[in-house]
């Protein structure tokens, strides 16, 4: 049996059992993987606060012999990016990333940029000061890292390149922008402006010190909030819950007048 030893973010946890944890965890050296954890919720040593969800987190672990599971015989707090108390928006933005991952990174293949992403997401996304532009951002990279990110540079039909004051019809069906001579009555797409294409474009190739930096305008960030949505739901097949949350509470609670406000939850 291979014993391996990895840093890790949680991506999920379940209960089974009277004492154990089934846990499912983006590792840098196996790719996304789920494990059994013996007794963690009876663990005074091993297991103390580690494994939820968001934590970085070592973890030693092997696999038995015709075994699906992983067995985690160790793990250990890198950083826990909650905190122990976050609000609710920063909360919500963290699961984001988390059921993204979750649903689309792929089992059991090493995907060590993928992981280094994610950790440096779920750092800069804990920040207090952290702004929605990091969120976007990182959802944009984690796209790309996958193979799955919207196809922006030209119409995905033909191929034209928008000139830079172009706006496009985005359709999250079609994989990305469509121009206006391939653009079918029956087709259906929301206007993306050039600066919004800008920033998607950009997001890919961003420093995590720049990503700090950016500020969207309102109308980008207006479009952004409707187009990434609805790509990433066609993508995975399902609506996250995370994101319809994200757009219920925190838009849906600025739009109603309150812009800003963050709820405390322990």
């Amino acid at each position: 049996m291979r014993r391996i030893e990895t840093p890790a973010v949680v991506l999920a946890t379940r209960d089974t059992g009277e004492a154990d944890l089934v846990v499912t965890l983006l590792a840098r050296r196996t790719g996304r993987i789920t494990g059994m954890a013996k007794a963690a919720k009876k663990s005074r040593k091993r297991f103390v606060n580690v494994f939820d969800r968001g934590n970085i987190v070592t973890v030693s672990m092997y696999r038995p012999r015709n075994r699906e599971l992983f067995l985690i015989e160790d793990a250990s707090l890198i950083d826990d990016c909650r905190g122990g108390c976050a609000d609710m928006e920063t909360l919500a933005r963290t699961s984001i990333v988390l059921e993204l991952a979750l649903a689309l990174a792929p089992e059991e293949e090493p995907t060590p940029e993928l992981f280094d992403d994610l950790e440096s997401c779920v750092r800069l996304l804990s920040a207090p000061d952290a702004r929605e532009e990091v969120l976007w951002i990182y959802l944009v990279r984690l796209l790309e890292k996958l193979g799955l990110s919207p196809f922006l540079d030209g119409c995905v039909r033909c191929g034209r390149v928008a000139g830079s004051e172009d706006r496009v019809s985005f359709s999250p069906a079609s994989g990305g922008a469509i121009c206006s001579r391939c653009r079918d009555p029956r087709d259906w797409g929301m206007p993306l402006s050039a600066g919004t294409r800008r920033f998607i474009s950009t997001a890919r190739e961003l420093s995590p010190e720049r990503m700090t930096r950016i500020i969207l305008t309102a109308e980008s960030r207006g479009e952004i909030r409707q187009a990434l949505p609805l790509f990433i739901h066609h993508q995975v097949g399902k609506r996250l819950v995370s994101l319809d949350f994200f757009e219920r509470y925190v838009i849906g609670g600025e739009n109603a007048g309150v812009p800003g406000k963050r709820r405390k939850i322990s």
